[in-house]
């Protein structure tokens, strides 16, 4: 009976996995800054529910968005390390910011953006030139 119970939960997690289609909904795929960093805006055609930074090698999740409803402002804002990401509810354009980089190795992050059952991605890279 185990058994039966562990072969219908992964096959219900490939199910549920199927219904969430990827669009980047015209956000572009990949957006670079140069060594200096500093900030590019980017547009799509739909707001983001959340995002979360994954390692570009290792599929490693970095951490998600979190929300910011002060002063009657709605903001969905993350950082990771270097990079920033924010967005205000119902936005249609998303804030990357990038610190200065030091040093001569270049660096990358990819911010997996998720828009209700349809999810997209921005990978997000810094060089030293």
């Amino acid at each position: 009976m185990r058994t039966i119970n562990y072969i219908l939960i992964i096959i219900s997690s490939f199910l549920m996995m199927s219904c969430h289609e990827q669009d980047n909904y015209s956000y572009p795929e990949v957006v670079s800054f140069n060594k200096d960093g500093g900030e590019i805006k980017v547009r799509g055609e739909n707001s983001l529910c959340s995002f979360a930074f994954v390692t570009t090698d290792t599929d490693d999740f970095l951490g998600s968005s979190r929300n910011d409803y002060t002063e009657g402002v709605d903001t969905i804002w993350g950082t990771y390390d270097w990079l920033t990401v924010k967005t205000k509810t119902y936005s249609h354009e998303i804030v990357l910011s990038a610190k200065p980089l030091e040093g001569d190795k270049g660096r990358s992050v990819r911010v997996e953006l998720h828009f209700g059952n349809k999810w997209g991605e921005i990978k997000v890279k810094q060089f030293p030139f």
